[in-house]
């Protein structure tokens, strides 16, 4: 196989027996294994009434155990949206495939809804008892639905593919699944397999997969239980006879391999041919081969055997004593002690169709140092299918950091979702979520950069010190500002690294203002894009460059909370105040219909703002000294054209974007080249920020806004402008006097609001600071609150009546079907060389009724029990008129044979001792059947 894949999820049911109430889940199922439990129980009740139908003839099961599921009856069909009716009608294994393939993909925590995530199922479409009116117009019950139903029902994308291979099912279809991923046909798969039995004791179990190629699993940090390193399929051919197992076709395995696990059905022909082919293949070497089978646990599971063999555990239980025929020491090999490495797993079909497959164990993988402060806050998130399961899942969630990471991962499969940022000392409560909120599409993302004046002197230190990434970023950044100016924002002015003891005038100097909110904007975003967070597109306030420093004007900015026209009177009312000022002041930003922001010489900006507060609209003075976007930059043109063109010229690019932006300088979706002129734009004229958001909104009212800033200053418009709080995220925050810092806090919030919102793209290792490498095991099997109700199997309907009722005996009972093969105590009763019904057996039939004494019996046919197909028999009772016919299967007509009446005496005593010896005295005719 030209690529390993990782086994990535699982989910099983598997018989307990008698050693618990409950069935075996994956991880119980290995503490089963270790124990050497046995899964064997006398039949249930419900399921077949063992003591009508036990015995060695034709006809009858000479076995009174099995392995069987619990509460097979039960599913939650609400949680999927499956209706009552529909759900009745399901077979019983299509429901627990879509139960356990649900929980399998919950296990593995990868995006799956409406992805390209393959399904591959084998179950058995067992009619149990179908009722006409229920099935009228239904599909539930057609053998394609097995995945078909699975793939709808969890929105998979991928191929959907039901495979009945019969014992070599599951085998088979994970090798169909790992050819899909090698085709790409798919990007990941869920195999499974369920096999319920209801008419014989094999044994019953679900197990589901997920699959997906190794190197992806590992770089998305995803628990990897076991690595398939190939899979092959093959058939017998004319070999052998369909229902006899072909081990040689079995012998295309490695040498290398250092356990087999057999498919081994415990039959006395299949066991020996299949471990003497698998020893002589290649167990004549140096190293002990390990031989084994699950099936001595839970017996021979069917289509789904292959998959219960991957979860098993060695050691074997119930191999007492080595099968002699088997060649244990030419071929050197024994039963499996302690751990095995490299695993080949065999399976076969009856009818010829064989699978393989060769597993490894996980690869090693180095443990990374969690970096991630235990003291810091997390992030938990909870999801469900549905509002009242998403509140059940908040509940039950830890704290620790590999539930947040699995908690998220969970979450972000599901359609209602709610999250809650806490202390790692504080344990949440369900009162800590808040309402589970519903989503149906991944929205558009978008990153918003805001321009001068949130900054402050602790931006970015929580970050700096929590995420590595951010650390590396401002670092890296920070070469380039020293090189082009002398000075470390973080050494000389000591920024982003520890508390900020530079007194720095207010506001700051341009040559800091711009440089710090462009590094911090800029480790925010790769801060971003490390968690996963890509946009889809950018916009902002404005790009800014230190040479608005060569400015040799003074001036300022205000922002004013009212509308373009208000802001122009003021402006018209300011510059006529005052003429003799070199320059006007100009409208820098339309950040919204009802807010602007203004520049130009400080003592015109000071008037409007009065002007402003003089009619109660709010007017706050900008944090600069440059007065971007207004008419007094203008005199430096020439020499920020010059200075840019240098800069262009250094960069081999074709300069256009490799993000779709969305200008504020045009106003709407910008494709072109950037020039050293588009940027003299983006510094000179006005901001379109009202229209370049308007126009986004409008393509997408769905999309998700999030401000690069480090406090948000422009969230207050873009909610505005969109009407949903919901869709605007800050990335950080600055704290109130009084308050401790709250980036990080505010940076998991981001994350937690843009997973609610159904951005499936988090990646919560990273978030956590979990390396990709670290891959942490899951805290047990997902738990997840179903609220299951019981669909009966129908146990009116003829097939369910058949097995459970009472037989009145071996000649009477409702299902009886006759000949030498079903009752050959009967076939010595031969005349003229044909098998016939004694008449004691037709006197019999009336007995089983309970009837103590019979009248004008009537013989009045033969019935020949020499057919090779059974003849249905029919002992009825009407009244006290006893009956005994048979019917022919090929006109369906009916034939009397005997009859008679019989009495039920009450008052009569029956003997429970007869003398058999007395009686024979009694007879004293004797007839010569020859």
């Amino acid at each position: 196989m030209a690529s390993s894949i990782a086994v990535v999820g699982i989910s099983a049911e598997l018989p307990s027996g008698n050693t618990s109430i409950k069935n075996l889940d994956f991880e119980s199922f290995s503490k089963f294994l270790l124990d050497g439990g046995e899964a064997y129980e006398r039949f249930p009740e419900e399921r077949l009434n063992i003591d009508a139908w036990k015995g060695f003839n034709q006809g009858q099961i000479h076995v009174e155990k099995g392995a069987f599921l619990k509460d097979i009856d039960l599913f939650d069909n609400i949680e999927f949206g499956i209706s009552n009716k529909d759900a009745r009608t399901m077979a019983p294994s299509t429901r627990k495939l879509i139960e356990h393939a649900f929980l399998a993909l919950l296990d593995s925590g990868i995006d799956y809804r409406s992805r390209d995530v393959g399904c591959f199922m084998s179950g058995v479409i067992d009619k149990w008892a179908e009722d006409e009116y229920d099935v009228s117009g239904s599909f539930s019950n057609v053998p394609a639905m097995t995945a078909n139903r699975v793939s709808y029902h969890l929105d998979l994308r991928g191929p959907s593919v039901p495979s009945n291979t019969a014992c070599s099912a599951s085998c088979t279809a994970l090798h169909l699944a790992i050819n899909a991923l090698l085709r790409e046909d798919c990007e990941s798969a869920v195999v499974g397999g369920c096999q319920l039995n209801h008419e014989f004791a094999r044994a019953e179990g679900v197990v589901v997969i997920v699959i997906k190629p190794l190197e992806k699993a590992i770089q998305d940090g995803d628990h990897i239980y076991g690595t398939i390193l190939g899979t092959a399929v093959n058939a017998g051919g004319s070999a052998a006879p369909p229902n006899a197992p072909i081990a040689e076709a079995q012998r295309q395995i490695p040498k290398e391999v250092s356990y087999v696990e057999c498919h081994a059905t415990g039959t006395a022909q299949g066991d020996p041919a299949e471990a003497n082919w698998v020893g002589h293949s290649f167990g004549q070497r140096d190293k002990e081969l390990i031989i084994g089978s699950v099936k001595g646990n839970i017996g021979h599971t069917e289509v789904t055997s292959f998959l219960a063999s991957l979860c098993k555990i060695p050691p074997n239980v119930n191999l007492s004593v080595p099968n002699p025929a088997i060649h244990w020491d030419a071929c050197n090999m024994r039963a499996p002690y302690g751990n095995s490495i490299l695993v080949a797993i065999a399976s076969s079909g009856i009818g010829g169709a064989n699978a393989h497959a060769v597993v490894e164990c996980p690869p090693m993988l180095l443990c990374e140092t969690l970096a991630y402060p235990c003291s810091k806050p997390v992030l938990l998130m909870a999801g469900g299918l549905s509002p009242r399961s998403a509140a059940l899942v908040a509940e039950s969630v830890s704290n620790t950091l590999i539930s947040a990471v699995q908690s998220g991962r969970m979450a972000r499969q599901m359609t209602w979702r709610s999250f809650a940022v806490v202390d790692p000392n504080n344990m949440p409560g369900s009162s800590t979520f808040p309402s589970p909120v519903m989503n149906t599409s991944q929205p558009p993302v978008v990153f918003v950069f805001s321009g001068q004046g949130p900054q402050y002197g602790n931006m970015g230190r929580e970050l700096f010190q929590t995420f590595p990434v951010f650390r590396s970023s401002i670092e890296a950044s920070d070469e380039i500002y020293t090189k082009a100016t002398g000075k470390s924002l973080i050494k000389d002015y000591h920024l982003f690294e520890r508390e900020c003891s530079v007194n720095l005038p207010e506001p700051w100097p341009i040559t800091v203002t711009l440089p710090s909110l462009v590094v911090f904007q800029i480790a925010i975003f790769d801060l971003l894009k490390d968690i996963g967070v890509n946009p889809d597109s950018v916009s902002g306030a404005g790009t800014r460059s230190m040479t608005i420093e060569l400015a040799v004007a003074r001036g300022t900015m205000a922002a004013l909370s009212c509308g373009p026209r208000d802001a122009e009177a003021f402006l018209g009312k300011a510059n006529a105040l005052h003429r003799d000022v070199t320059h006007s002041a100009d409208i820098a930003c339309y950040n919204s219909p009802s807010a602007v922001a203004i520049a130009g010489p400080e003592v015109i900006i000071d008037d409007v703002i009065q002007l402003a507060r003089a009619q109660e609209i709010s007017a706050t003075k900008i944090r600069t000294r440059v007065p971007v976007h207004s008419s007094m930059i203008k005199d430096c043109g020439d020499l920020y054209r010059r200075l840019t063109t240098e800069v262009f010229e250094r960069d081999s690019s074709d300069h256009k974007p490799l993000i779709p932006v969305y200008s504020t300088t045009t106003g709407g979706f910008f494709s072109d080249r950037f020039t050293p002129e588009y940027f003299w734009k983006n510094a000179r004229q006005p901001v379109y920020f009202t229209d370049t958001i308007s126009s986004m909104v409008k393509m997408d009212p769905s999309t998700i806004f999030i401000e690069i800033s480090p406090h948000p200053v422009l969230s207050a418009y873009l909610t505005h402008m969109t009407s949903n709080p919901r869709t605007v995220l800050n990335s950080a925050r600055r704290p109130r006097r009084d308050q401790a810092s709250q980036e990080l806090r505010t940076f998991l919030t981001m994350a937690g609001q843009l997973t609610v919102a159904g951005y499936n793209k988090v990646n919560f290792m990273k978030l956590h600071n979990i390396g990709s490498r670290s891959v942490p095991a899951p805290e047990g099997p997902p738990v997840y609150p179903f609220q299951r109700k019981q669909f009966p199997l129908y146990i009116e309907a003829s097939l369910c009546r058949k097995q459970t009722q009472p037989h009145r005996g071996p000649l009477n009972h409702d299902y009886l079907r006759l000949n030498k093969a079903t009752h050959p105590s009967l076939a010595d009763h031969i005349i003229l060389g044909e098998a016939i019904m004694p008449a004691a057996g037709f006197l019999e039939t009336a007995f089983e009724f309970g009837a103590t004494r019979l009248m004008e019996v009537d013989i009045s046919r033969l019935l020949s029990l020499s057919s090779e197909k059974p003849l249905r028999m029919n002992t009825r009772l009407d009244g006290c008129h006893w009956y005994v016919e048979s019917r022919n299967e090929h006109n369906d007509k009916t034939q009397l044979h005997a009859e008679g009446y019989l009495a039920f005496p009450q008052s009569m005593e029956i003997p429970t001792d007869l003398d058999i010896d007395s009686i024979r005295v009694r007879c004293e005719q004797t007839v010569n059947s020859s």
